[in-house]
């Protein structure tokens, strides 16, 4: 086998074909759907200085994201064939969506930039914050 070590790097457009919108995108991206009147600038929404004063518009706009059984696309799953092969040193994602750990990539293996819907913390003191309290918290139940 010609490639031994493998790294991949992955964005938003991974996810695109598995219903999941990326940012940018004319028409279908993720800034374009932002239509809360809590907001003047739509990147806010992502903005943690925003969060600490009105975490409202982020819990919003990621209900709707999160809502849906989002499949990994064939994208993950051909980096799962690497990691079957023996030859995936690494996975860097900017994805939030854990995909790359729904299609069965050993999680040691993937670095998740932006963080992931599977753990959460207080961003102040850093004590672990149950992960289903607050989906049920953004979900509005």
């Amino acid at each position: 086998m010609k490639y031994k070590h493998i790294v991949v790097l992955l964005g938003a457009g991974t996810s695109v074909a598995a219903g999941i919108p990326d940012f940018r995108s004319k028409n279908t991206g993720l800034y374009n759907l932002i239509d809360d009147q809590e907001i003047t600038e739509k990147t806010d929404v992502f903005d943690i200085d925003f969060f600490r004063k009105n975490s409202g518009p982020f819990g919003r706009v990621m209900r709707k994201f999160l809502m849906g059984d989002h499949e990994p696309t064939n994208a993950h799953r051909f980096v799962k064939k690497l990691e079957e092969k023996g030859i995936l040193q690494r996975v860097y994602t900017q994805n939030i969506d854990g995909l790359e750990i729904k299609a069965g990539i050993d999680a040691s293996l993937v670095v998740e930039a932006h963080g992931n819907f599977r753990s959460a913390k207080c961003i102040d003191c850093q004590m672990p914050y149950p992960i289903g309290k607050y989906m049920q918290k953004i979900s509005g139940g």
